[in-house]
């Protein structure tokens, strides 16, 4: 949760934009880790938002590259 806390606060504070690999990278390391826990935990919900979440990180990430 910290990664993506860390990378909004970021964000709103104005020292990263939404377009940031930095921003994108943040958020991919939080999803993962709030999808491990989750799933360590067999909390179905907050394992399928953050795969999803996850999957919409990386692409932008993936994307700030190409771009």
């Amino acid at each position: 949760i910290g990664f993506v806390l860390l990378g909004y606060a970021l964000l709103v504070f104005h020292i990263f934009d939404s377009t940031d690999w930095r921003y994108h990278a943040l958020n991919v390391l939080g999803s993962i880790g709030i999808v491990i826990d989750a799933f360590a935990q067999r909390n179905w919900q907050p394992a399928v938002l953050n795969t999803i979440w996850f999957f919409l990180a990386f692409f932008a990430l993936f994307s700030s590259f190409l771009f």
